[in-house]
């Protein structure tokens, strides 16, 4: 379900393949390396390369139980950066992101540093159970962290939204390891599920985010990805959505260009609900 990859041409000399990629589900036991000679495939499955304990892959620390999910990667300096977020251990009531390093991308994963912590026993702030599903966005020399927050007590917005629950939380930071907070990016209507995660884009002067969505039509949730653009990150404006569902469109989704062309890319289902990585070009 959730996929990120990155172009390792003269970037990472001992990578798999040209393109590396980590996949994992919702409550998955480990997230899994796999790689590709192109974003178009075919990818491959190699290994898992970060698990909680007994979940079939290595045990780069005890932080996390339960589950490893939403992997997000980056490549700086020569180095492969892995971000991605657990069930706490300690007690199990909250979900912080956090980052290991490698040099190639595979079984040199170091421990984990919580670069997005939690504060559980803080009611004020809408990052107290949660910074799951971040995305990560360098840009200028600054990382942008997007992620899904929770359970903060802001006040209702005069459109009807709020930061009371599943806000899309929003921190920056000049190293990628620790991580100043800053206001939610986004407020959800009250009794929707909120943003699951979003990647902020820096374009022309100009800021997009896109998002993966979810909420209540009735008795029945729906999802879709959410597209939204302004001049800064505190001036977005929805602009357009398009559902979830069929296999070309993806949850949390990733943009690369190869050859000229832009990619969206991400993981996604088939119609007998296989997990795939999906990918299709958007005209510009």
């Amino acid at each position: 379900k959730f996929f990120s990859c990155a172009d390792t041409e003269n970037k990472i000399p001992d990578a798999k393949n040209r393109w590396i990629g980590y996949v994992s589900g919702h409550d998955s036991p480990a997230i899994w390396l796999v790689s590709a000679p192109s974003l178009l495939g075919p990818w491959k499955y190699e290994h898992a390369v970060v698990s909680v304990p007994g979940g079939g892959g290595r045990t780069i620390d005890n932080r996390f139980l339960g589950h490893v999910a939403s992997p997000d990667v980056k490549i700086v300096n020569g180095r492969v950066k892995l971000f991605y977020h657990g069930v706490d251990a300690d007690d199990q009531r909250h979900q912080p992101t956090v980052v290991a390093e490698s040099t190639d991308g595979g079984n040199t994963f170091g421990p984990s540093f919580l670069c997005l912590p939690t504060d559980l026993n803080n009611y004020a702030v809408p990052w107290r159970t949660s910074t799951s599903y971040a995305r990560i966005t360098l840009h200028n020399g600054i990382y942008h962290a997007v992620y899904q927050g929770t359970t903060g007590q802001y006040p209702k917005l005069a459109d009807g939204y709020s930061y009371t629950n599943f806000p899309l939380g929003y921190a920056i930071s000049s190293d990628g390891l620790t991580f100043n907070q800053q206001e939610p990016l986004v407020g959800v209507k009250n009794g929707d599920s909120g943003i699951m995660g979003g990647t902020l884009y820096f374009l022309n002067g100009s800021c997009v985010l896109v998002a993966s969505a979810r909420y209540r039509s009735g008795d029945t949730q729906k999802q879709e990805v959410v597209w939204y653009a302004g001049p800064t990150p505190y001036e977005l404006r929805r602009i357009g959505t398009l559902p979830i569902g069929r296999r070309e469109i993806c949850a949390m989704p990733e943009f690369h260009v190869e050859n000229g062309k832009l990619y969206m890319v991400g993981g996604a289902f088939t119609a007998s609900n296989e997990p795939v990585i999906s990918a299709f070009e958007l005209k510009v």
